[in-house]
């Protein structure tokens, strides 16, 4: 997934890959703050 964030006077640009198979990815942003977790088959979170 490619990921662009708006960090005020410029953008900044991430790719965030899964490190494993039948994982994704999940982001969320809170109080200005971007998250990413990565997501396991099981549901299970893991905050990256």
């Amino acid at each position: 997934m490619k990921m662009v964030v708006d960090a005020g006077d410029t953008t900044r640009t991430y790719e965030v890959v899964a490190s494993g198979a039948r994982r994704g990815v999940e982001t969320a942003v809170r109080r200005g703050v971007v998250e990413v977790s990565e997501v396991t088959r099981w549901g299970s979170l893991h905050a990256v």
